[in-house]
């Protein structure tokens, strides 16, 4: 970490020559290191110095190597649920394409870095995240979206006390108004920026003024002892104070850090929470347009108004239970399997039989007490039944299977369709539904230290696709101490 500290140093006096030496001497000794938060924070500050030494010498070579640096950081904090890397990097992957003005792309990784950051916690983060936003959103014109995130910005810079912060977010509000031509914005961001400015200022001459009084004061103390005559009595007092002073200070640490620990778990959990329902509640409007769409389209081509009103009888059902598991972390296999029925069962009608579907469960599997989280499946489903099955000029069959395996409940979801074209199949999937998926799986391996994944890939013998969702063993009353 020395390495990485004098390449830093070298950077801001300037002396690129030194502080790339010393990124290169770094480089060997963090590829030999084993897997470990340190070997993750140090890959993230190659790519950061890198970064640096691109700005100052604009060598192309310098930026593809911070990429690199960034991609091989990302790639170790995700196999260690590092979520302290896992922020810089997304931030820095954004930097990287706002560079590189892929602003739409820099979006979703700052998307990323703020899904997993905890307010309170994170705070310094999530100002830098909002302003970065808000820069990303101005080059975009999108000049509401900026106010909104240079207000963010501004909240968070208040929030932890950082005068340049405020400062820099006022700036921000600043350019936005003045872009946007919204004169009275730009005019009270600028207003409220002098200020801040010459607050600062006015605390650093008073701070200047304190000190040399405290110095003053420290030295017409010091002239007092020395004339006293009674050192003993001196010496007992000062030792006494002192002991009083480190014991009080120790128990203050001891208490604060207990009061923080409490606190830090509580937001964990909060937070954990929060962000399984934000997910989960972001696929059901997905879901409920498109059934709703489909129906809408059945009506006009069939004009049967007793068959629509017994498709919106079932879909009715379907978003009752889609609702209900939103304030779900965890649903009971038994639940989740009558959910694919209800939702497979209405997607037949809809598309009038064009495919047919089969749910198998493994004997030993105790549906009603083994739990998986909710909805996770009907994603790839849906793929199956928009995507696979277009097209195609046979009848269309879908397969789920429920097993246990040594490493908890495996669920197999597969299909008889057209399948993919190339061995990239993970960007065959909408990249929303892939990114939430991915996020509730990391924060149940987060919560459970387990090692739930899924994998997509092509039929081995036949047309179609096999999705493999594997997933820990939880028990139902488990998952609700949770």
């Amino acid at each position: 970490d020395s390495y990485s500290f004098l390449s830093l140093l070298f950077n801001k006096l300037q002396q690129t020559d030194k502080a790339l030496l010393y990124c290169r001497m770094l480089q060997p000794i963090v590829e030999n290191m084993n897997y470990s938060a340190e070997k993750a924070d140090l890959y993230n500050k190659l790519s950061s110095r890198y970064l640096h030494i691109y700005q100052d010498t604009k060598h192309e070579r310098y930026f593809d190597t911070c990429k690199y640096f960034t991609a091989t950081a990302h790639a170790t904090a995700l196999r260690l649920n590092d979520r302290y890397v896992l922020v810089r990097t997304y931030n820095k992957m954004q930097a990287i394409e706002f560079y590189k003005k892929n602003y739409k792309k820099a979006l979703i990784y700052l998307d990323s870095a703020k899904r997993i950051c905890q307010p309170g916690v994170d705070d310094d983060i999530l100002y830098t995240i909002s302003g970065d936003i808000a820069h990303v959103y101005m080059e975009l014109e999108a000049y509401s979206e900026t106010k909104k995130y240079a207000d963010s910005c501004l909240y968070y810079a208040q929030k932890i006390g950082s005068y340049g912060g405020v400062m820099n977010a006022y700036a921000l509000l600043y350019q936005c108004g003045n872009r946007s031509k919204d004169y009275k914005l730009a005019l009270n961001a600028i207003e409220e920026y002098f200020d801040i400015k010459d607050s600062v200022e006015s605390v650093e001459k008073t701070k200047a003024v304190n000190e040399l009084e405290e110095k003053y004061n420290r030295a017409q103390n010091e002239r007092t002892i020395r004339e006293l005559s009674q050192e003993k009595e001196i010496s007992n007092l000062k030792i006494k104070y002192l002991t009083g002073g480190i014991l009080s200070s120790i128990l203050i640490i001891i208490a604060f850090f207990m009061y923080y620990r409490q606190q830090i778990l509580k937001k964990k959990n909060e937070y954990l929470e929060v962000e399984q329902r934000l997910n989960r509640a972001r696929l059901n409007p997905h879901l409920f347009f498109n059934s709703l769409t489909a129906i809408q389209g059945h009506a006009l081509r069939e004009k049967d108004i007793a068959s629509v009103a017994s498709y919106l009888s079932k879909q009715a059902k379907i978003m009752r239970i889609t609702l209900e598991s939103t304030y779900k972390e965890l649903v009971c296999v038994e639940d989740e399997v009558d959910f694919l029925k209800q939702y497979l069962d209405t997607q037949m009608l809809l598309y009038r039989n064009r495919f047919d579907y089969e749910i198998t469960i493994d004997e030993d599997m105790d549906t009603a007490d083994i739990a998986i989280p909710s909805m996770i499946l009907q994603p790839f489903i849906e793929n199956s039944i928009e995507h696979g099955f277009a097209d195609i000029d046979y009848k269309g069959a879908i397969s789920v299977v429920f097993r246990m395996n040594d490493y908890g409940v495996e669920v197999i979801v597969s299909d008889n369709g057209k399948g993919f074209a190339n061995t990239n199949n993970d960007n065959k999937y909408p990249s929303r539904a892939t990114q939430i998926i991915k996020d509730r799986l990391f924060l149940l391996n987060r919560q459970y230290k387990s090692k739930a994944f899924y994998k997509v890939g092509n039929a081995e013998e036949a047309r179609g696709t096999v999705v493999v969702v594997q997933l820990p063993l939880i028990h139902i009353n488990e998952g609700a101490d949770h």
